[in-house]
């Protein structure tokens, strides 16, 4: 549930070791009621050690039933460890409404050479 000020980081977060030059699969439900901001919710893959941000699935505005979204990112050389996390661009100062995440599965589905 969001009400009031911008926030970017929900602090809503999972640690996940990972194999370097690795191609995953990232899917996960999602559902929104009512969001009203300039950017929504989404889920966000960070390399843990630089920050980098590695994928990004799309924001959620206004109210959607549940939806699937999938997105695949590689693993860097030197990746080790990541983060995935429910996230915000900075824009409107107020984000209002409700969020629900279920069913997040990462998947290793390839080794890149």
């Amino acid at each position: 549930l969001f009400t009031g000020p911008a926030l970017t980081d929900t602090g809503v977060y999972q640690y996940v070791p990972v194999r370097p030059n690795v191609k995953y699969r990232l899917s996960a439900f999602v559902r929104s009621e009512d969001i009203i901001s300039a950017s929504g919710p989404r889920l966000v893959i960070q390399d843990s050690y630089s920050n980098q941000v590695l994928v990004s699935t799309e924001d959620l505005l206004g109210t959607t039933g549940w939806r699937q979204q999938v997105v695949d990112f590689v693993a860097g050389s030197e990746a080790r460890l990541i983060t995935v996390r429910i996230m915000r661009v900075p824009g409107n100062p107020l984000i209002k409404g409700t969020f629900w995440l279920d069913d997040v599965h990462l998947a290793a589905i390839q080794t890149v050479n």
